[in-house]
Parts: structure tokens; sequence; C-alpha cells
């Protein structure tokens, strides 16, 4: 997992239990780039990936309470 752990897009990822072994967030600036990530994830994960799914996040936003 050196890929994901070095690579500047992914934030963070983790080892699952369950449907999924692994999880990962990634972060690109627009489309273009999310899909040339994923591509470059698919390419050199070619012989462990069976299925994926994806879900994209346009905006987030930080919520402060107020008391």
């Amino acid at each position: 997992m050196t890929f994901l752990k070095y690579h500047p897009n992914i934030l963070w990822y983790m080892k699952l239990l369950g449907k999924w072994d692994y999880q990962f967030s990634l972060f690109a600036k627009d489309n273009t780039e999310f899909h040339k990530v994923l591509d470059e994830i698919r390419t050199e994960f070619a012989d462990n990936i069976i299925s994926y799914d994806t879900i994209i996040v346009f905006n987030q936003f930080k919520y402060v309470q107020m008391v």
C-alpha cells in the first residue's frame, strides 16, 4: 500500500473487513484529475482489483455548533 501512502491525492486509506478490502479518500481539483488518479490506481493494482465503488463529494462544509 506504499503507492496509496505516498500518493499526493490520497489523504488517507484503511484496510477493512467484510465486502471490501480497502477504503481511501482521493482528493482532486476537477473531474479530469479524479479520473487520471483513478486510472493510475487501477493500473497500479490491476491484478488485485476485482470491483470498486466511488462516491463523489463536490463540496464539503464544516459546521460550527453555536452554543
